[in-house]
């Protein structure tokens, strides 16, 4: 590991994840890709954005794209919103390493998950827990600057996202029974350094 601690201090929004990534997104402009779902999530990437292209990794949502051999073209933007998770490390890898040739920016949404996986009592689906270690250490951060030749311009901390009073108590007991801070998502968007010189 590579944890660079005091080279990565995170920043924290009072924004809802969503919001943070809408904004961001609509301020970056051109073309986006939505690596994962293919669903447009709650994002609305389609009303923002110049051009819209989805990619599904599951082959579930429709989605303009079902194998990265069929993307040929290179976009402003990929957003990679509650994906990651659900990969393994190796995946994870080559998923941003295929992205980095691909882009300008990426924009990174990763939910707040811990090795106990009591984040999904708030959940509908499992997370590929071998992810963990990388997703929630700055290693990730690390490998994003170094590895991948980006240039991180935000990492964040977003509240709570449930303005439900019973689920946000949940998430408080969850928070102190992991030991982890009471946030909901963390926000990573990086810069190609290829793109700023």
């Amino acid at each position: 590991m590579h944890d660079e601690r005091k080279s990565y201090s995170p920043a924290y929004t009072e924004k809802k994840a969503t919001d943070v990534i809408k904004e961001s997104v609509q301020q970056l402009g051109g073309s986006v890709l939505d690596f994962g779902s293919g669903s447009n999530g709650s994002f609305d990437h389609k009303r923002i954005a110049i051009e819209y292209y989805s990619f599904d990794i599951d082959r579930q949502n429709s989605a303009d794209y079902h194998s990265l051999k069929e993307i040929k073209r290179n976009f402003t933007t990929i957003v990679f919103s509650d994906v990651l998770e659900h990969m393994n490390r190796k995946q994870i890898d080559k998923s941003l390493a295929w992205a980095t040739n691909h882009c300008e920016n990426i924009v990174l949404k990763i939910p707040l998950i811990n090795p106990l996986n009591l984040g999904e009592i708030l959940c509908d689906s499992t997370h590929d827990i071998t992810s963990f270690s990388l997703l929630q250490s700055k290693d990730l951060l690390w490998r994003i600057e170094n590895k991948l030749g980006m240039k991180i311009t935000m990492y964040a901390y977003s509240t709570p996202i449930s303005t439900n009073p019973l689920k946000l108590v949940i998430q408080k007991i969850i928070a102190w029974a992991c030991n982890c801070p009471r946030h909901s998502d963390i926000i990573i968007i990086a810069t190609n350094k290829r793109i700023m010189r």
